[in-house]
């Protein structure tokens, strides 16, 4: 018998199935409530044995650890609770709003964090887990606030879902334990292509600007352990001898219009440039390096990620980045600088410096790179630009496989917690 609907009244859900109703998600729980940090610069209260979770482990995922713990003390002397596992928790507030963990161990949790712990003899907190997803984009419809915008602990309690019996959410939950199981593989299966495709540009860019395109030309030892073997004819030699960098700090009143690039709209290990502001919107009041079109833009800050572009205008420069300016052909610096020979180096420049690890202008020209004829620089880069596009192609089809794998379980979602479709 065909299943009867009738209109919710409510727009996120529209039609329930005739024998469901609707009301606040409050109904299914015994508490909602957010946690708590305890003091952070209290040394007892850190690093004991009780787990404790940010708002950042909540990403529509079972949460299966902690990355940080706390003690005792720091339980009974700050606002955070402990909650069981098999809870369902819901990040409130920045980038991870309304994103939901189901949490497989028992935690504490901060204050952008709130649980829901639900009525045992009526609710399914696994259900839960997947109704609260389901309701997402409602759910930011009540963000508030600026760059830090969320939603507060009376928003979570008053999400108007459906409400049905705990046997047909059991039978919701298991269902949807399956089959996001099933897609949550095929997405970790894209991921581990993508990582694969990664490493292997990696090694074809570092192949060919330390050893060259002819697999025939004689070979001589580098002298240099992470460059190993390169052409007979090439040599090596500073980074100093073949760059050098450019400072040149202005005062931003006078650019105000010009594009302001930071380390953060820089793809790590690509050498692509991402979203940038103007000097204007990007609200930059200290001093930064004027660059101009062709120049290289690398970040000085935590350069084992390896950011850097060609520049394809002028503008202004976070002064945590150099411009650069080489003799050699500027896309096979480019290259060379995105290998594994470059980076290894630069990589025990600042191994010991944990906190914010930097490379200086001194440390930086004692770099190794090599020497060769400008035309096989050119070959390589050209080389280089055909391969790099095939290759990322196939990332990019990767990516938007995963985008539509993430999007058919989130629809797969919805349409099973809010009875559009029935578990048969």
């Amino acid at each position: 018998m065909a299943r009867e609907y009738k209109d919710s009244g409510i727009e996120w859900i529209g039609q329930i199935p005739k024998e469901w109703e609707v009301g606040n998600i409050k109904h299914y729980c015994n508490s909602i409530f957010a946690g708590g940090t305890p003091q952070s610069n209290n040394e007892e209260y850190w690093d004991g044995d009780i787990p404790w979770i940010p708002s950042g482990s909540c990403k529509n995922n079972f949460i299966f650890s902690a990355p940080k713990f706390i003690t005792q003390a720091g339980l009974e002397n700050s606002s955070t609770k402990l909650i069981p596992s098999g809870t369902t928790v819901m990040a409130m507030t920045g980038a991870t709003c309304s994103n939901v963990g189901y949490v497989l161990f028992d935690t504490c949790m901060n204050q952008s964090v709130v649980a829901y712990l639900e009525k045992k003899d009526t609710t399914s907190s696994k259900f839960l887990f997947y109704l609260l997803q389901g309701a997402q984009e409602e759910i930011l419809t009540h963000k508030t606030g600026g760059a830090q915008s969320g939603i507060n602990v009376d928003d979570c309690k008053n999400i108007i879902v459906p409400f049905l019996s705990l046997s047909e959410q059991q039978k919701i939950a298991d269902y949807l334990d399956k089959i996001c199981g099933e897609v949550d593989e095929m997405v970790t299966l894209q991921e581990t292509m993508i990582e694969e495709l990664k490493a292997y540009k990696q090694s074809v860019i570092t192949e060919a600007v330390t050893k060259g395109l002819n697999p025939n030309v004689p070979m001589k030892d580098s002298g240099i352990d992470w460059i190993g073997e390169i052409p007979e004819h090439w040599e090596v030699c500073r980074f100093k001898d073949i760059a050098s960098v450019k400072a040149n700090l202005v005062h931003p009143d006078d650019y105000m219009d010009f594009p302001q690039i930071a380390p953060d709209n820089i793809e790590k290990a690509s050498g692509r440039l991402l979203p940038y502001k103007s000097v204007k919107e990007s609200n930059v009041i200290s001093d930064n390096h004027l660059f101009f079109k062709g120049q290289i833009i690398y970040s000085k800050i935590r350069p084992v990620l390896n950011k850097l572009i060609i520049a394809p205008f002028d503008g202004l420069c976070s002064a945590d980045m150099y411009p650069i300016e080489t003799t050699n052909d500027i896309n096979y610096q480019k290259y060379y600088m995105l290998s594994d020979a470059f980076v290894r180096q630069v990589a025990l420049v600042v191994q010991d410096r944990v906190k914010m690890p930097k490379i200086n202008q001194n440390e930086l020209s004692i770099i190794y790179v090599l020497s060769l004829p400008l035309s096989e620089q050119r070959s390589i880069a050209s080389y280089l630009d055909t391969k790099c596009t095939e290759i990322d192609s196939l990332i990019a089809l990767k990516q938007q496989k995963i985008e539509e794998l993430k999007d058919y379980k989130k629809s797969v979602i919805y349409e099973y917690v809010t009875g559009k479709k029935e578990v048969c």
